[in-house]
């Protein structure tokens, strides 16, 4: 069974693709952040990462950032010796060419949009 790790705030999105993920029999991991998510694909090894993008605009229950960007998780996941081969696919909702391709510059495999 494949092990997918989702990297998504808690959203209609995020059901909506852990239960499609499910139906299809992917073993689903997720995380609500960023560096939750870095410590969920250490523990959790996954075959693949769907990451969101947008976590940097994002507010804790304190009003402070949640800390990573879905740009800042890739970066760090390829500089881990342990993630750094795992296929990552960011989601964004952003149709800029350029930002597209700072992810793809960044190491993404793929880019939804």
């Amino acid at each position: 069974m494949q092990k997918v790790l989702v990297i998504e705030s808690p959203s209609a999105r995020r059901s909506e693709l852990v239960s499609y993920l499910e139906s299809e029999d992917f073993l689903v991991n997720t995380a609500d952040d960023g560096p939750t998510g870095i410590k969920a694909g250490r523990r959790h090894r996954p075959d693949v990462v769907l990451c969101n993008t947008s976590f940097d605009n994002e507010l804790d229950s304190n009003g402070h950032r949640k800390g990573l960007s879905g740009h800042q998780v890739l970066a760090a996941m390829r500089q881990d010796s342990e993630l750094q081969l795992t296929p990552f696919i960011l989601i964004t909702d952003e149709v800029q060419r350029s930002h597209i391709r700072r992810a793809m510059e960044l190491g993404a495999d793929d880019c939804l949009v």
